[in-house]
């Protein structure tokens, strides 16, 4: 009976060693499940890291400023446009001046225009990607009358764009007893509504060689191409010079102002090379008038607005 009661007590002394572990195996268990497994199912998903870079969180990219053209105080007279006076146009990209090949003026692909009567023909212009100054050479003239203006030394660089600007279409006027060539012919791109540029013409005309570049620059985007039509008509009468007075003088009849692509053309790289030699001045600033009068020493000076105080400048650089 004694040895009965020992057994008993035996097997429940055993019963209750294998319980605790089973216990002590479920807790151990369900501590590993809390430590290890469930912070892993339910933490929130993240981006996976860039590759090879650093991964900006948000707000962390700096604000872009909008390019500006600078202003400075005591510019002559003349109209200088702001960044988004003109309409958009596709791909324009000012050249870079030195040019190793002899200077071509910029090239524009333009769509084919139906000839409709009701709707005028329709361009498009673009202010430049400003570049820093590009002509290295080009100098600030420091001399009474002149507040705008630069001298290229460079005389390779001045002799490219002397070069260059005698390819567009312009009205030449060379006074009676004089023989015009690149190096002695005054070149001024002009808007023919600009009271700056009427007033440049009436003083300059009859005393200089000048050929006229003619633009369409003035005015908001609903009326920046309103000169067009007075250009055309001057470019096709075949005595320019005279059809240029009458236009400056608002005369504009007999003048055929009908639509005409080509013509559009040669006036649109008018715009183009204007706004490129702009850009590549240290002031990157385009104007009109603008001017670029050759010295007899071979450089070139651009001044840029116009007052009638400029007149004995004018006589001054075209000697020296």
């Amino acid at each position: 009976m004694a040895e009965t009661t020992s057994s008993k007590e035996s097997v429940s002394g055993t019963q209750k060693i294998i319980i605790q572990g089973i216990w002590a195996t479920a807790f151990v268990g369900v501590a590993c499940l809390g430590v290890f497994v469930l912070p892993k199912q339910f933490a929130p998903q993240s981006a996976p890291p860039m590759m090879n870079g650093y991964q900006p969180q948000p707000g962390q990219y700096p604000q872009q400023s909008q390019g500006q053209y600078p202003q400075f105080p005591g510019q002559q007279p003349g109209f200088y446009p702001q960044p988004g006076q003109y309409p958009q146009q596709p791909q324009y990209q000012a050249q870079q001046f030195p040019l190793q090949q002899p200077y071509q003026p910029p090239q524009v692909q333009y769509q084919q225009q139906q000839p409709v009567q009701q709707q005028p023909v329709q361009q498009t212009q673009q202010t430049p990607q400003a570049q820093p100054n590009a002509i290295a050479s080009a100098q600030p003239i420091t001399r009474q009358g002149v507040d705008s203006g630069y001298e290229i030394a460079d005389l390779n660089v001045a002799n490219q764009l002397l070069t260059g600007l005698a390819s567009l279409a312009s009205i030449t006027d060379t006074p009676a007893g004089q023989q015009a060539s690149e190096k002695n012919t005054i070149v001024m791109f002009f808007d023919p509504r600009c009271p700056y540029c009427q007033a440049a013409h009436k003083a300059l005309s009859g005393k200089y060689p000048i050929r006229f570049v003619p633009l369409s620059v003035l005015g908001d985007q609903a009326t920046q191409l309103d000169a067009l039509p007075g250009i055309r008509g001057v470019l096709k009468q075949q005595d320019k010079v005279k059809a240029l007075h009458n236009l400056m003088a608002q005369q504009t009849q007999g003048l055929d102002m009908s639509p005409d692509a080509n013509l559009d053309k040669e006036v649109n790289q008018n715009f183009e090379v204007w706004l490129t030699l702009a850009a590549n001045l240290p002031d990157r600033a385009p104007a009109v008038p603008l001017f670029v009068v050759p010295k007899a020493s071979g450089k070139v000076a651009v001044l840029k607005g116009w007052d009638n105080s400029m007149m004995p400048v004018v006589d001054a650089l075209l000697k020296e």
